[in-house]
């Protein structure tokens, strides 16, 4: 999974008010215990995306849903 995503872009599309936000790569993806952590390098400066949207990100494994086929 980890290499299908480093280094690609992706959107963020808020679900109160419909803003987009474009990350242009997310690097350093690893795991840890019970985390997907990595950095996400943003199109806009800080100031001007939502502040959860932060660099740094962490996806809680809980919050990981796989499909059919892995374990």
């Amino acid at each position: 999974m980890i290499p299908e995503v480093e280094g690609k872009p992706r959107v963020n599309v808020d679900g109160y008010d419909g803003g987009v936000h474009i990350c242009r790569r997310i690097i350093g993806l690893s795991t840890d215990e019970d985390c997907v952590n990595g950095t996400c390098e943003w199109a806009e400066p800080s100031d001007a995306r939502p502040d959860e949207l932060t660099d740094g990100m962490a996806i809680n494994c809980d919050c990981v849903r796989l499909g059919p086929g892995w374990c």
